[in-house]
């Protein structure tokens, strides 16, 4: 298998739809800078204070729903821990 390029580091924060138990989850890295790296993406918490993240990952359903806005589908953060590769590369 072949796994996209770029992927979660660890301590990275992770936006999420909160929908635990899916069967399948879906992962949008919401943009490249024009370094060709992660671009990070503010959103507002739930307490007013401001958060930064590259990634999205949302259930299969949220992913039916907002596929055109998966930023949508927000209600939490999560802080992603490990490196290993999780996004495989679909493109192919």
């Amino acid at each position: 298998m072949k796994w996209a390029k770029h992927q979660p580091k660890d301590g990275d924060t992770i936006m999420v739809c909160r929908h635990r138990g899916a069967k399948t989850y879906h992962w949008y890295l919401l943009g490249l800078g024009t370094d060709g790296n992660p671009e990070l993406f503010k959103f507002d918490r739930p307490d007013g204070t401001i958060g930064e993240s590259s990634w999205c990952c949302i259930c299969d359903i949220c992913n039916q729903l907002y596929s055109d806005n998966p930023r949508r589908a927000i209600r939490g953060e999560r802080i992603w821990m490990g490196n290993d590769p999780v996004i495989p590369d679909t493109a192919n």
